[in-house]
């Protein structure tokens, strides 16, 4: 099972005249405000990554997981058609939040990102901070706009929690419903005591868990 302490973060820089117009298309966050927390979307409306922005005078800055880096840029660049705006790799980055805090606040990691689910799969926190619905149009919008109009019952949902055995928790979120994007996908270790984060079916019973002394945390 992966690790949270092995994430690491890559920065984007994107420049040209047209780069506040063609970012706003594609992520999902209102970026015109400064620094701002976002999502990227595949056309058909799935997570790729969650991106934090920094928007400057003359620039504006990506920071996203390393191990989607190389996706993000590709998808990032696919639609740049007769607009000037260019893309830099510049390499390492600092983690634009503390893992604890991740942890804390049941925040998705790029191991979480990976299962490539909708955004409200993540939970309402997610979408809250990420997605804007009166920016106008970005890639992915009619699919999430209309989930979030029919309250999002999305089949798979991120849950989180702490303590048992990873091992029977992952095989316990993957006991219910149809086979799919199911088990624990990270893990971090903090004071003594494992937290652990995944994705399972929505018909999932948290009370369950108790049976091998873990405990629920988040469950989108």
């Amino acid at each position: 099972m992966n690790q949270l302490e092995s994430l690491k973060w890559r920065r984007i820089r994107v420049q040209g005249a047209d780069r506040l117009s063609y970012l706003q298309g594609q992520l999902t966050q209102d970026i015109s405000e400064g620094q701002r927390r976002s999502l990227l979307l595949q056309p058909s409306g799935e997570v790729l990554s969650d991106l934090a922005i920094s928007v400057q005078d003359d620039y504006i800055d990506l920071v996203v997981p390393d191990s989607l880096a190389d996706d993000v840029l590709v998808r990032i660049r696919r639609f740049v058609l007769r607009v000037d705006v260019s893309f830099e790799d510049l390499g390492v980055a600092e983690a634009p939040l503390a893992l604890l805090s991740l942890v804390e606040n049941s925040w998705p990691s790029a191991f979480e990102w990976a299962f490539g689910l909708p955004p409200h799969s993540y939970g309402q926190q997610v979408v809250d901070e990420t997605v804007s619905f009166t920016k106008g149009c970005f890639t992915g919008q009619e699919l999430v706009g209309r989930a979030d109009a029919r309250g999002a019952t999305m089949p798979w949902r991120f849950i989180s929690g702490f303590g048992g055995d990873a091992e029977s928790v992952s095989t316990l979120l993957k006991s219910v419903g149809p086979e799919g994007p199911q088990g624990i996908s990270s893990l971090f270790s903090y004071d003594g005591t494992t937290h652990w984060r995944g994705v399972t079916h929505r018909s999932f019973d948290s009370s369950t868990l108790s049976a091998l002394g873990a405990e629920l945390t988040y469950f989108a």
